[in-house]
This record gives C-alpha cells, sequence and structure tokens, in this order.
C-alpha cells in the first residue's frame, strides 16, 4: 500500500525531509494548529503565505488518540488533491471553496528539531498535552502537504455584521451543494475549526453560469481537514471507515452530532449520505448564531432572523430541496447586469 501511496503522490520514492522544497524555511515557521493526529504550521515563501501540514502515517500517538491508517492516507490524499484542485467546485468563478494544493508528498525521518520545538512552545501555550513522552520512531513515515493560505478558523473569528453571517453560512451551503452534486461529497467533521475565512477585501462572487452574484461582505470561505470526507468518482469510492474508529464517538465537543451521523448512516460509511451535510451546516449555524449573540454584532432581530432563516436546513432531504424551499435574502444578492 506504500507504493500505491507514493504514486498518487507522484514519488518514485520516500523522500527525508532535507530533502523538502520548505526545508530551509523551517526556521521561519509559525504553529498555527495543533491536532490528534497532525501538525500545521505557517510559513513566508517568496513573499506568500502558505500551510505546511504533517500527518504521521501509521502512527498510534498516546492513549491511541488516533491512529491515521495508511489505508486511510491514501482515501485522504485522493479526497484532497480532487477536491482541492478542482476547477471551481462551489460553482462560482475564481472561488473554488477548498485551498489550493502546492505540494503533496512522503517523507521518512527524525521530526526536525525546529518544528519540535515549535511544537513544544504551542503545547505550553495553550495547555496542550499530545505527546505524553510518546518518541516516534527514527524511521517514522510522514504526509506533508503544502496548500494556499485560507485564513482563520470560523472558530476565532470576529464578525463584523449579521449580513456577514448569512453570507459565511450561503459560502459553505454552495461549497457543499456543488461538491455533492459532482462527486457526492459528504465532509463528515465539519465544526467551527474546518471552516477557514480569509479578509480578502472581496465584495462579492459570481456564478459560472451567471445567474446570481452573492455577496461577500469582504470573506471567503474555505472548507479544510478533509480526513473524514467522502467522495465518488468513476465509479470509485474514497471514504474513512468510521465503523472502525469508534474513539471518535468520544469526542466531547460535537459528540452528539457524530451520534446523530450515526443514525443517518446506519454506521455504512461507503454509501452516499446528503443528511450528513445538513446535519453539520445546521450545526455550524448553532455555532455562528451563539457567536453572534456573544459577541454582540447587529440588533437582536438581526441576530433572530439568521437563525430562524437556516432554522428548516436539517429537516430538509438535501441542499438543492432546500435552497429551491429558500430563496436567497435579497441583501446577499448584487443585481445581473448583462451586456448587451
Amino acid at each position: 500500500m506504500l507504493y500505491e501511496l507514493l504514486h498518487i503522490c507522484g514519488q518514485e520514492k520516500i523522500e527525508s525531509f532535507q530533502e523538502h522544497p520548505l526545508y530551509g524555511y523551517f526556521q521561519k515557521a509559525k504553529m498555527i494548529a495543533f491536532g490528534a493526529s497532525s501538525d500545521v504550521y505557517e510559513i513566508m515563501f517568496d513573499e506568500k503565505r502558505i500551510v505546511l501540514k504533517i500527518v504521521p502515517v501509521d502512527v498510534s500517538p498516546p492513549h491511541d488518540e488516533s491512529v491515521f491508517k495508511i489505508h486511510d492516507v491514501i482515501s485522504y490524499v485522493m479526497i484532497i488533491k480532487e477536491l482541492s484542485n478542482c476547477d471551481s467546485i462551489s460553482g462560482f468563478e475564481d472561488f473554488s471553496g477548498f485551498p489550493c494544493i502546492y505540494d503533496i508528498r512522503v517523507v521518512e525521518g527524525v521530526y526536525p528539531e525546529v518544528l519540535k520545538s515549535l511544537r513544544s512552545r504551542f503545547s505550553e501555550k495553550h495547555r496542550l498535552f499530545k505527546e505524553s513522552g510518546y518518541i516516534p520512531p527514527v524511521h517514522q513515515q510522514y504526509l506533508l502537504t503544502v496548500t494556499a493560505y485560507a485564513g482563520v478558523p470560523l472558530s476565532d473569528y470576529w464578525f463584523t455584521s449579521v449580513a456577514q453571517a448569512f453570507s459565511i453560512i450561503y459560502q459553505i451551503i454552495f461549497i457543499f451543494r456543488w461538491a455533492e452534486i459532482k462527486l457526492k461529497f459528504e465532509h463528515r467533521d465539519l465544526h467551527a475549526r474546518n471552516i477557514l475565512i480569509d479578509d480578502d477585501g472581496s465584495e462579492s462572487i459570481t456564478s459560472e453560469d451567471q445567474q446570481i452574484v452573492l455577496k461577500t461582505f469582504g470573506v471567503r470561505v474555505s472548507i479544510v481537514n478533509l480526513r473524514c470526507a467522502r467522495i465518488e468518482k468513476d465509479c470509485c469510492c474514497a471514504f474513512h471507515d468510521f465503523s472502525s474508529d469508534h474513539a471518535v464517538m468520544t469526542l466531547p465537543i460535537v459528540g452528539s452530532v457524530f451520534e446523530r451521523m450515526w443514525e443517518i448512516t446506519g454506521n455504512e460509511w461507503k454509501s452516499f449520505h446528503p443528511a450528513t451535510n445538513l446535519l453539520w451546516i445546521g450545526h455550524i449555524v448553532e455555532f455562528v448564531g451563539e457567536r453572534l449573540n456573544r459577541l454582540e454584532v447587529g440588533r437582536n432581530i438581526e441576530r433572530k432572523q439568521f437563525k430562524e432563516h437556516f432554522s428548516s436546513l436539517e429537516k430538509s432531504a438535501d441542499l438543492d430541496l432546500w435552497l429551491k424551499a429558500s430563496s436567497v435574502p435579497d441583501f446577499l444578492i448584487e443585481p445581473i447586469i448583462n451586456d448587451l
């Protein structure tokens, strides 16, 4: 299976950390995320902000928090390559909804000391205790992905208006709707840290068919962390099999969402279950609504209208039906101007 992974990554052999094109830039890296099975760094490269994600392959972190086995890595790579480099998967021009991939490869060796130091400081600062004395083997293999910088997590974003929150949810909906149509896509792990918000200053995005111009209020959405996702293309299906990953059910933050997802799928993960996307987007609507209240963004009536507008999401059969039944608010739409 290792050779299959190397083939998908476009490699003939495993490389070392020292052979990676970003190795000389590790000294200038900044750690931005610290997960159970991955480390994420921000690096300036050619005056461009990029993101390096390092995932250990076939390693059980302390206390068996998570295991990223090689067959899961293969599915993950297939999914991120298909989604991240798909032209306008969202159905909008110049807006794919997933960060562009610049490089992806498998390396082997000792985790670089400079990154290990960053990880330790990040862990102390945020009171995280992932390692617990765990020391990876000398010949540990890692998957390294380099993507475009796509902003800050939704969980940390400071909204400037309720209208902006509306646009963010609709951007997510359109990303998912088109990914469903093209690839029968499910994310299956859409919590607030897996949605990135970039203050790129854009005013709007235009659909490929020129039928809608959606106001963005200065922000663009990107969906990340596709480890648990599912896609289907040319009769081939890539997915994460939760039936052998029951540890997910113990997650305290979104445990109830996972439990409801289990009910929807019947613990059968290869099939396409679009209702899970509605479930997760509904979860995000609830999170955003609570954050708007906590930050006291806009008026009470506006925040109430936000939650009411999306209240029927989880009751719908799929996103396409919900969009047909629920009109996009006028304040989110720019008039279509046709050239004469």
